[in-house]
């Protein structure tokens, strides 16, 4: 997290310091300043890291996060499971919480499958754009409008899955109409090439 043991002792010394002149007043501006200098510096020295990597990050949470469980009403009770390692932690939770535990990984498949299958099927209707345009045109504006939604929030550090949720079903109805055609038009040579 930190990237010296000067700037531990830096950000440790100013968050000590709101901490204890400045409960319930404006954040004072020397501090803001000073956390602004830190940013600076760091940004500066690990330009690909702030660029690239973390915005990178911040879109993968935004699909790949297995916490959400969008919308539906289940939650990890974990106030009995406390002080132990990690990994034992993590164990004892899934225990405890069963329904909640599947209830958030089937919600997240789904929210990394729905993407990925969208993809596959653009990349794969692309190949024959000249026979298929329309199943090409939904997918890849539905498609364009989850990734615009995800750099659009991963910008400005929304990272939370329900950001997201908006965009799932354009991708739904653009991937059920590109497979109702595809079909369609497959049924339809089919029927052309018996006669």
């Amino acid at each position: 997290m930190y990237r010296s043991e000067v700037e531990r002792r830096r950000v440790e010394s100013l968050v000590a310091e709101l901490k204890a002149g400045y409960e319930l007043k404006p954040f004072p501006r020397h501090i803001d300043e000073a956390f602004a200098e830190l940013a600076a510096k760091r940004r500066a020295a690990e330009p690909l890291q702030y660029w690239l990597v973390l915005p990178l990050r911040r879109a993968a949470a935004l699909w790949f996060s297995p916490r959400n469980s969008a919308a539906w009403p289940v939650s990890l009770n974990t106030v009995r499971i406390e002080g132990l390692p990690s990994r034992s932690r993590m164990v004892d939770i899934a225990l405890a919480n069963p329904v909640a535990v599947i209830v958030k990984l089937v919600t997240a498949t789904y929210r990394i499958a729905l993407p990925l299958v969208a993809v596959v099927l653009l990349c794969r209707l692309w190949r024959r754009r000249q026979r298929r345009p329309l199943e090409v045109w939904l997918l890849a504006n539905a498609f364009a409008y989850a990734m615009a939604s995800t750099i659009f929030h991963a910008a400005l550090l929304m990272t939370e899955p329900r950001y997201v949720v908006g965009t799932m079903p354009f991708l739904e109805l653009a991937l059920l109409a590109s497979l109702a055609l595809w079909r369609e038009r497959e049924r339809n040579a089919a029927a052309l090439s018996s006669t």
